[in-house]
């Protein structure tokens, strides 16, 4: 959680103040949708055996 939450100060601070809410906004969703793509990815590669699974 404190990762995530640096990485969105990080970006805040790189754009302009009137910006801010609307990059906020489109980090959180990028990173939600990573949350949903992420495991589905996985499901699709591990049986695949392209990476191993210990």
């Amino acid at each position: 959680m404190t990762d995530r939450n640096a990485l969105r100060g990080l970006i805040s601070g790189m754009v302009g103040r009137h910006e801010q809410g609307c990059v906020s906004g489109a980090t959180q969703s990028l990173q939600s949708l990573g949350w949903v793509v992420g495991p589905l990815v996985g499901g699709f590669v591990t049986p695949l055996e392209l990476v191993e699974v210990p």
